[in-house]
C-alpha cells in the first residue's frame, strides 16, 4: 500500500512540475548520464575553482579541468552524436525537455548568479577574463552536430 502511495505521489509530483512520464518511466540513457556527468563535474569544479581565494591556485585548477573536459568531451562527441541522431523525434523532445532537471544546470546557475564570485570578478578583471576564455574553450569543445538527418 506504501508503494502504490509512494508511487502516486511521484507522479503527481512530476505532473505538478509538469515533467513528461514517459521519460521518467524509464532509465536516463546511458550516452545521457555521460554527458551530464561530464558537464556536472566541469561546472562542480569551476566552482569549486572559484570559491578558492588564491587566485593563482584557482587558475591552475580551472586551466586543469578545461583540458580534462576538452579532452573527454572530444572522445565522447561522436559516440554522442551519432546516438543522439538515432533518436526519434519524441525520444529528442523528451530529453530536451528533462534540462531543468540536470544538476549540471543548477551548477551553471549558481557559477553565474554568485554573489561572492562576482565580486572577486569585479576585484580582478584578469581573472574573469581568464574564467570567460576557459569557459569558451570548453563550450567550443562541447557543440555538437545533432541534426537529425
Amino acid at each position: 500500500m506504501k508503494t502504490m502511495y509512494a508511487m502516486y505521489g511521484t507522479i503527481f509530483l512530476m505532473l505538478m512540475l509538469g515533467l513528461p512520464l514517459s521519460v521518467w518511466s524509464q532509465s536516463l540513457p546511458a550516452m545521457e548520464a555521460k554527458k551530464d556527468q561530464l558537464l556536472e563535474k566541469r561546472y562542480a569544479t569551476c566552482l569549486l575553482a572559484l570559491r578558492e581565494k588564491d587566485d593563482a591556485k584557482t587558475l591552475t585548477m580551472l586551466q586543469a579541468m578545461a583540458e580534462e573536459y576538452i579532452a573527454e568531451m572530444e572522445k565522447f562527441k561522436p559516440a554522442y552524436e551519432k546516438w543522439y541522431r538515432s533518436l526519434s523525434l519524441e525520444e529528442s523532445t523528451e530529453l530536451l525537455e528533462q534540462i531543468n532537471n540536470k544538476k549540471w544546470i543548477l551548477l551553471m546557475q549558481e557559477l553565474q548568479f554568485d554573489e561572492e564570485i562576482f565580486k572577486r570578478f569585479i576585484k580582478n578583471p584578469e581573472l574573469k577574463q581568464e574564467y570567460e576564455n576557459i569557459q569558451f574553450q570548453c563550450d567550443l569543445a562541447s557543440r555538437m552536430d545533432l541534426l537529425i538527418e
